[in-house]
């Protein structure tokens, strides 16, 4: 190899080792919010509950789960929040249950 071939390998693989550890550093940041607004869902924040569903509806930063989705959204709805009884009644006639 050239030096220049040999710079370019270090430049392809030093810009890879960088991707992987911003989309690492994205992922745990995502896992780390779903936890956070679990525990402000569980308080009673409606807000954190329609969040929350939308992440699992869509699957992110959580596995998608529709049933949790339709739950997530439920506690919205109850909790008074417009938005979630929407979602909720969106995945209902999606035929989730």
């Amino acid at each position: 190899m050239t030096i220049c071939s040999d710079m370019k390998v270090g430049v392809i693989r030093t810009a890879l080792i960088l991707f992987l550890l911003l989309c690492s550093n994205a992922f745990a940041q995502t896992v780390s919010e779903a936890q956070r607004r679990a525990k402000d869902c569980n308080g009673g924040n409606f807000l954190a509950c329609a969040v929350l569903g939308f992440m699992y509806d869509n699957g992110e930063g959580v596995r998608q789960d529709d049933s949790r989705a339709l739950q997530l959204f439920g506690k919205a709805c109850d909790l008074k929040d417009e938005d979630g009884c929407k979602n909720y009644a969106i995945l209902k006639n999606r035929g989730v249950r």
